[in-house]
């Protein structure tokens, strides 16, 4: 399994290290995960992540576990190009979201 791991700092998302999402191969099902590192703003959310193909097709949002992790939708993963970003709700009833990450890979629809 492979794991890409992300921080999320308010409302932005960025890679941990350029190195975590590099050398992707589009088609891969099952096996990639994210794992994000998130800043104080987001310790009383629920978190889902969302994920979109460059040309605006959205795919099933996926809730982040106890562990700030979850898999990589398997539709996003058949994409040459896709995109995600983090979305939450806290207590109170405040949202946050974080702008998206265009993620690379060899490979795929364009």
């Amino acid at each position: 399994m492979r794991t890409l791991v992300f921080k999320v700092d308010g409302q932005s998302i960025y890679p941990n290290s350029p190195s975590d999402i590099g050398g992707l191969v589009a088609g891969t099902s099952g096996y990639i995960k994210a794992k994000f590192l998130f800043s104080d703003d987001w310790k009383a959310c629920a978190k889902v992540v969302a994920f979109n193909s460059i040309d605006g097709k959205e795919f099933e949002p996926r809730a982040i576990d106890a562990e700030n992790s979850c898999y990589i939708s398997e539709e996003a993963l058949e994409y040459h190009e896709f995109e995600m970003k983090v979305l939450g709700k806290g207590i109170g009833g405040y949202t946050i979201t974080t702008r998206p990450i265009r993620i690379k890979q060899f490979g795929g629809k364009k």
